[in-house]
């Protein structure tokens, strides 16, 4: 506990002073992987909207497939690819918050 409550203080931290911006108690959260929820339905709809350039995303090895006995219990690939297009966009944007 001595080693991660500093960790976890500071994460808390951060997004209550960058991720909260006009102070209204809820958290902004830009990729599904930072919530924690990534295989919620909530994000079904956005994602749908995220249109991948394959050419474009990079190759990628699917390590989460690893941790599970029935691989349907993670993402299709065509949902990961739009995670990972997600991330490829805000690098090309030079995103730093």
């Amino acid at each position: 506990m001595e080693e991660i409550y500093p960790k976890l203080l500071s994460w808390h931290e951060y997004l209550l002073t960058h991720r909260d911006p006009v102070g209204s108690g809820l958290v902004t959260i830009y990729h599904p992987w930072e919530g924690g929820a990534d295989n919620s339905p909530r994000w079904d709809a956005a994602l749908v909207a995220v249109e991948p350039d394959e050419r474009r995303l990079p190759p990628y090895a699917r390590r989460d497939l690893q941790h599970v006995d029935d691989p349907s219990e993670r993402l299709t690939a065509a949902e990961y690819d739009r995670y990972l297009w997600l991330l490829e966009s805000l690098k090309r944007a030079r995103y730093d918050e």
